[in-house]
């Protein structure tokens, strides 16, 4: 039989909308879900699940070794190595010196002091600047005037005020300020090529030589405290802070290096370090003379090379080379 329902067309059957939860259904659920999480992870910390509940058994736990794929090219092949020559060559070992770490070399200052130096050791030594040298300069130089006066001390050859500025220009060396008096010099290996160059010029010269004197050192460190003071020397450009220098017959170095002036700070050394230290500032100033010649003028100078090359056999004949372990100590 036929559908004898009766159909409604005039209110059609609508689709269902989605349902949008109130605010407070939400909240609920929100604290539902955190409720359930926390719930979740409390069961997976107590019953942590096991490779069983998955269906793994013990031998398929078990990783399987990867064999390890050879290159198809190895270096002995690119490098063109025959089978005899692969024999031959062995890796070397690491040697078990090299995997020790070695300490950090510690790099000293050429002059450095020892620490167990005593104060009071004193040798009798040549007078080393000041009003002793000078002293006995100028008494040899009343005995012989209207010549130039040579006067040793230690390694070096000295003259001091008009001397000094005389020989100064004849030989081309360096010009300081000791105190209030000029001073110029020269290594002992130099004086017969330097006494021809002095005569050649027409000058008379004389030599002389310090007297030894027990208590010059102490008398000048008396006459000169062991604390910063204006630096009276001449400011050379290469001179910076840090530099060593001679000032009143005291070895020390600038404290503070300024365009005009400095300040300088001596040193308590023993007379070994003292003579070390005049030689070594010496072959300094004659090297900076050489160069700054040579780079402004573009022209060999032999006569300089000539000198600073004394000067350092001088140096390293009696203190060794510059690098060496005893004066680095």
């Amino acid at each position: 039989k036929p559908d004898t329902t009766p159909v409604h067309e005039e209110h059609p059957i609508m689709p269902t909308q989605p349902y949008q939860p109130t605010e407070k259904e939400q909240q609920e659920m929100g604290e539902m879900g955190a409720l359930m999480d926390a719930s979740d992870k409390k069961l997976w910390k107590e019953h942590p699940p096991m490779p069983e509940d998955y269906g793994i058994g013990e031998q398929e736990r078990k990783p399987q070794a990867v064999a390890a794929q050879q290159p198809l090219l190895s270096l002995y092949d690119l490098f063109g190595f025959s089978e005899a020559e692969r024999s031959q060559i062995t890796p070397k070992k690491k040697s078990k010196r090299s995997l020790k770490q070695t300490a950090p070399v510690r790099q000293l200052d050429l002059f450095a002091q020892p620490s167990t130096l005593k104060k009071k050791e004193t040798a009798p030594e040549t007078a080393h600047g000041g009003e002793t040298t000078l002293k006995q300069y100028h008494t040899i130089k009343e005995k012989h005037p209207g010549t130039l006066l040579l006067f040793r001390e230690g390694d070096t050859y000295k003259a001091f005020g008009e001397d000094a500025k005389r020989i100064s220009s004849i030989l081309g060396t360096t010009l300081i300020q000791t105190g209030r008096t000029d001073e110029t010099g020269f290594p002992v290996p130099a004086l017969d090529m330097n006494l021809k160059q002095l005569v050649r010029a027409g000058q008379r010269v004389t030599i002389g030589e310090a007297l030894k004197t027990p208590q010059a050192e102490k008398k000048q460190e008396l006459a000169e405290p062991i604390q910063p003071r204006p630096y009276e020397g001449a400011l050379a450009d290469y001179l910076k802070a840090g530099s060593l220098v001679m000032d009143k017959g005291q070895a020390g170095f600038l404290k503070e290096r300024y365009r005009d002036r400095a300040v300088f700070m001596p040193l308590q050394l023993n007379s070994t370090q003292q003579a070390k230290t005049e030689a070594y500032i010496q072959l300094r100033d004659e090297y900076h003379r050489l160069y700054n010649y040579e780079a402004s003028e573009l022209q060999e100078n032999k006569e300089l090379r000539q000198s600073m090359n004394e000067w350092y056999d001088s140096f390293v004949k009696r203190f060794g080379f510059l690098n060496d372990r005893k004066n680095l100590e």
